[in-house]
């Protein structure tokens, strides 16, 4: 199997296939990942504050406090556990199911790190929608009667949700028009992957997604972080001895051991490294 490690934006994973895949089958599955990687971790973060505060407040009453919905009529008491940005009801499920829901966005969260695409670990679509299904059953098993229409939990799940005002608007594709590139070059969806790999299949490349008609993406740097760090730590600490030598005096060599003229005599006697200050050698 071929491993691509593809890359869009700070997202990275890595997907396997054989050189006689074709293109088109290749980008779809690719993107459909990368799409559903993406909405797993906009639905663990909802989750997480469902777990917390329970469903969200209708659209007009978010941000509210609850002064200012008892001044427009609704009748509100104050909960222990209040959401304090005012999004959400602030009736959480109980403890238990509380565990249940951040187990699970754990796991999923776990799934879909880009830490695996350092340790070049493949992430398989079933993974993501396996995910996905388990976030699905825990919300369920906390709000058997389903979660009310405006809840970001729910749109998300049911796929509805809208992203115009959201990152992953931007970062999200569409399968049947997304391009992938490798090499600088555009795969065409007509032909198989062997074509720009070859038929050795125990091979890596680095491809990177992206939205039809967004021009190529940029380049890869010669260097990565890491390397760049440590070179730029040793062009400081090659600077700073430079500028050490420059303030130092024409004669300031004079006080080194290996200008005392003295220096073979004394180690010749068994003289050399004795100092007479008290308490020292």
């Amino acid at each position: 199997m071929v491993l691509l490690h593809v890359s869009r934006a700070t997202e990275e994973f890595i997907v396997e296939a054989p050189t006689t895949t074709s293109i088109d089958t290749l980008t779809r599955t690719i993107a459909a990942i990368h799409n559903k990687r993406l909405r797993t971790k906009r639905l663990t973060a909802q989750v997480r504050e469902l777990a917390k505060y329970g469903p969200m407040k209708p659209e007009e009453e978010r941000g509210l406090s609850d002064e200012q919905l008892n001044a427009l009529g609704s009748e509100v008491k104050e909960v222990a556990g209040a959401d304090p940005l005012g999004v959400r009801v602030g009736e959480a499920p109980n403890e238990r199911l509380q565990a249940v829901l951040v187990r699970v966005c754990d796991e999923a969260e776990a799934a879909v790190s880009v830490e695996h695409a350092k340790a070049r670990r493949v992430l398989p679509v079933a993974l993501v929608d396996a995910c996905l299904d388990n976030l699905r059953g825990a919300v369920t098993m906390a709000y058997p009667m389903q979660l009310p229409e405006h809840d970001a939990v729910r749109a998300i799940l049911e796929q509805r949700e809208e992203l115009s005002q959201h990152e992953d608007g931007k970062l999200q594709v569409d399968e049947a028009s997304a391009v992938v590139w490798f090499a600088g070059k555009q795969l065409d969806r007509s032909q198989p992957l062997s074509k720009y790999v070859g038929s050795n299949d125990k091979v890596t490349v680095r491809v990177k997604l992206e939205a039809a008609g967004a021009g190529a993406p940029s380049r890869e740097p010669a260097v990565d972080a890491d390397t760049q760090r440590r070179v730029m730590a040793l062009w400081h600490k090659k600077e700073a001895e430079a500028k050490a030598l420059a303030e130092a005096s024409d004669d300031a060599y004079l006080n080194s051991e290996w200008a005392n003229p003295k220096g073979f005599k004394q180690a010749m006697h068994g003289l050399s490294g004795i100092s007479y200050a008290p308490g020292r050698r």
